[in-house]
């Protein structure tokens, strides 16, 4: 991959330091709509070439692949650019604001011969293979709880009346798409398809939500999530099963470790090697085009596309509405 960036936000840091740590991904380029964001991440990472216009960086032959993560409600339409312009794209999640964008933007790359992910890390992590083995030691599972509670950096100055874009309808921000958009794509995962799902939102009077709880349906097992940028906790989660239980004590987005209790014994288990979780994900992107596996890219994308139809349906069923909707 010859690999440039779109945004300047913590996540593209930790992106750029995950494929300086991946062989056959090499560091082109980033683009910043500011000159000085976007010369600083450069020179942090070696990266010799800085964008301020994204039409300009589409035109340059050395860059293959683009890694976009600008506000979420600017997904759709840059990834469309980049896919257009015939190269490959990275989607930071969400994907897009409505499942009708993503199903766009799997059209075009088919239609274009080009490779397009959502960095989704979870799909990637080793320790993931090991959970579902370990699974099946507590089954059957009766309930899971798991829980994402991070009071938001920008959560005083929104009370304060400022609008950041995580709590702007316009920007697809809020909880849902924040936080539980991780723990929807590892119970989909694991679990697979749910027999129904709901999501009960904090509303704040601007229409975005706050915090959250949702609810996923199986025939013999019920699963709860919270997620809140509006207030403190710890990310934790539990499978209860018959034949024990597996506890996790850090967020589902880095799955650092689990520990799988049964009775007086207790296993932690940890198969990752690296502290950097993203490592994984761009190893799989980096794999899967460089041996033009497009088969396994579009098994990737109908799960993206299915989590972007739950989505979208949950956020329309509990009146959680985006500019995007209403395109």
């Amino acid at each position: 991959m010859r690999l440039a960036t779109i945004g300047s936000g913590v996540i593209v840091e930790q992106f750029l330091d995950a494929c300086q740590k991946v062989e056959g991904v090499e560091l082109i380029a980033v683009y910043s709509r500011t000159l000085e964001k976007g010369q600083n991440l450069a020179s942090k990472f070696g990266v010799k070439k800085v964008y301020t216009d994204l039409t300009e960086m589409l035109k340059d032959d050395a860059i293959d692949t683009i890694y976009v993560a600008s506000p979420n409600s600017l997904h759709f339409e840059q990834t469309k650019q980049i896919l257009e312009a015939k190269k490959n794209a990275i989607v930071e999640k969400p994907f897009t604001s409505h499942d009708r964008e993503s199903k766009i933007l799997i059209d075009l790359a088919d239609k274009n011969t080009c490779y397009l992910f959502e960095a989704m890390s979870i799909h990637d992590m080793p320790n993931l293979v090991v959970l579902k083995e370990k699974m099946k030691l507590i089954e059957p599972i009766k309930w899971v709880e798991l829980s994402m509670a991070q009071y938001s950096s920008k959560f005083s100055a929104f009370k304060a009346g400022e609008l950041p874009n995580v709590f702007n309808p316009a920007y697809s921000g809020g909880a849902l798409m924040d936080l539980n958009i991780y723990h929807l794509n590892f119970i989909l995962d694991c679990f697979g398809e749910p027999i129904s799902m709901r999501y009960e939102p904090q509303l704040h009077p601007n229409g975005i939500d706050t915090s959250g709880l949702l609810i996923l349906d199986y025939p013999n097992c019920k699963v709860t999530s919270v997620a809140t940028k509006d207030s403190y906790g710890r990310p934790s989660g539990v499978f209860h099963g018959e034949k024990g239980m597996i506890k996790f004590t850090d967020g589902i987005n880095g799955l650092r470790s689990f520990t799988l209790c049964q009775g007086r014994d207790k296993e932690v288990v940890n198969v990752q090697t690296v502290d950097n979780r993203l490592v994984y994900e761009v190893q799989a992107f980096e794999r899967i085009i460089s041996t033009k596996n497009l088969f396994e890219m579009k098994e990737r994308l109908a799960f993206t596309h299915k989590v972007m139809v739950y989505l979208t349906q949950l956020r329309s069923d509990s009146g959680l509405e985006f500019s995007a909707d209403i395109k």
